[in-house]
């Protein structure tokens, strides 16, 4: 077993712990089963069982869905033949039979007159529409109109058009109607330019192909280009960067594959509308992993690993999740780590020649230790603090739990931390650096307890991380109102950044 520093990490030992080992704060871990057990006001109590590897099985879970239809059998073997059936009734008349040949031509008629020319067809129409016929003298009309107040052109028949060379452009101002079954088109499109090859294949500006199985951009392409979809209130609405082979959601610069920026949830992956698991990124990076149902909860399949140190509470090696909920459960069940070394009055050490006394003080329903400090005489009480890896920088809050032997009414006295950190190489004896606490003010009422508290910088402290600290405490005169008589100290606290 390690001698960690108090109140940090946790002892260890084969069996439960006993109350007169460890500190208040300290975890201890019984390795022959697995029992965890917290020092508080000076007893352990048991919290919890760590797993061995996992927990007992689950219960069975509901019966899985139907399997596919399996492959059809071979043919099997021919049955013997059956007995002649008794004869049926006559059948219905066939159908009636193909239509002979057609027969031999007869001979051409001579041409006879032209006839006289007719009259001009009318035009019809109204004031909103012209309707273009010739009153079907000339035939079946084609039913061509043209409506002056939507500015359409509408044919019923086909339009057919041809050009020299390869390609035939159709060019519109506004939308293009193209009815009739079977065709690519039934909708209406808006501002198409293009061509068509072979069968219902379409080629929008050389990078378009509509077919009719599937549409594909970017296809018979002279040179890339991005696709975009707008919308009134996002023009990022999705954006696919060809030159980078990204596609953007909310943005038209996308770094990756997908890149999604909001300002709010920015995925949700869910079962249906009531169940899902939503991800947000908020304004100072932190990451939210929400889960919203009808019993939301994670479930860990496999073991999770956790690297040493990872909560600051000296994890090693790896750990087995027991059930889905344990490893929550028990992280949030954990106190906070403390950041405060807590010296009780009977923890401080009398190293110095002059060195406060350790007194017993019996009240009517209280009986604790103390340390007097003289008036006269400077006298100390020293100690050691074991600098966590993590300290670099920030402010160190010294706290005194104080008050006076005999009532004295507007009174002050003055405390000093004097400290000398050292690290591997270097000698323990090296000389205090003090850290005056200035005159404060001690109650006036006798018995009443007074937290005087300083501070300082780790900077000025010239703390760093793992150091050891030696410390002593002391009371010196008060620059003004000094305190007559013993000032008691109950506790001495050091908390860092």
């Amino acid at each position: 077993m390690y001698d960690y520093p108090k109140g940090s990490y946790w002892r260890t030992g084969e069996g439960p712990p006993k109350n007169d080992a460890g500190v208040n704060s300290e975890y201890y871990l019984d390795t022959l089963t697995g029992d965890l057990y917290l020092k508080q006001n000076n007893k352990y109590k048991f919290l919890m069982t760590l797993g061995h590897g996992g927990g007992g099985d689950g219960s069975p879970g509901p019966p899985g869905p139907a399997g596919a239809d399996g492959p059809i059998g071979p043919q099997g073997p021919a049955g013997a033949t059956g007995a002649t059936g008794a004869t049926g009734a006559t059948g219905a008349t066939g159908a009636t039979g193909a239509t002979g040949p057609q027969g031999i031509p007869g001979l051409t008629g001579a041409t006879g007159p032209a006839g006289p020319t007719g009259p001009a067809g009318p035009i019809a129409g109204s004031d909103t529409e012209i309707i273009f016929n010739d009153g079907g003298a000339a035939g079946a009309d084609p039913g061509l109109t043209f409506n002056k107040v939507t500015n359409t052109l509408a044919v019923e028949g086909t339009i057919s058009a041809h050009s020299s060379g390869t390609s035939m452009y159709l060019v519109a101002e506004d939308t293009i109607s193209v009815p009739g079954p079977g065709g690519v088109f039934n909708n209406t499109l808006d501002l198409i330019a293009g061509y068509f090859t072979g069968t219902n294949t379409f080629h929008y500006s050389r990078s378009l192909d509509i077919t009719p199985t599937e549409i594909i951009f970017n296809n018979n392409f002279l040179a890339e280009i991005d696709f975009r979809i707008k919308s009134i209130n996002d023009s990022d609405m999705f954006f696919m960067d060809n030159s980078t082979a990204r596609i953007g959601i909310g943005t038209a610069t996308p770094d990756t594959k997908l890149h999604i920026l909001a300002t709010t949830e920015q995925l949700r992956v869910g079962y249906d509308a009531s169940n899902y698991l939503s991800f947000t990124i908020g304004s100072t990076g932190n990451a939210t992993l929400n889960l919203t149902g009808t019993s939301p909860e994670f479930t860990f399949s496999d073991p999770v690993n956790v690297p040493d140190e990872a909560y600051g509470v000296g994890w090693n090696g790896s750990l087995e999740v027991p059930t889905k909920n344990s490893l929550y459960d028990y992280l949030s069940a954990l106190p906070a780590p403390s950041t405060e070394f807590y010296f009780d009055a009977a923890e401080l050490q009398p190293t110095e020649t002059a060195f406060a006394p350790l007194e017993k003080i019996t009240g009517t329903n209280q009986r604790v230790f103390v340390r007097a400090f003289d008036d006269t005489t400077e006298e100390y009480t020293n100690g050691k603090i074991k600098l966590p890896a993590t300290i670099n920088s920030g402010t160190v809050t010294f706290r005194a739990y104080i008050y006076a032997k005999t009532a004295a009414a507007s009174k002050n006295v003055a405390m000093t931390f004097g400290h000398y950190a050292l690290n591997n190489s270097e000698t323990f004896d090296g000389a205090y650096t003090d850290e005056d606490s200035g005159d404060i003010a001690i109650d006036a009422t006798q018995g009443d307890v007074t937290v005087a508290s300083w501070t300082e910088t780790i900077a000025n402290l010239g703390w760093a991380a793992n150091d050891l600290v030696l410390f002593r405490f002391s009371r010196y005169d008060a620059s003004a109102n000094d305190l007559a008589g013993d000032m008691y100290l109950l506790a001495f606290s050091v908390t860092l950044p």
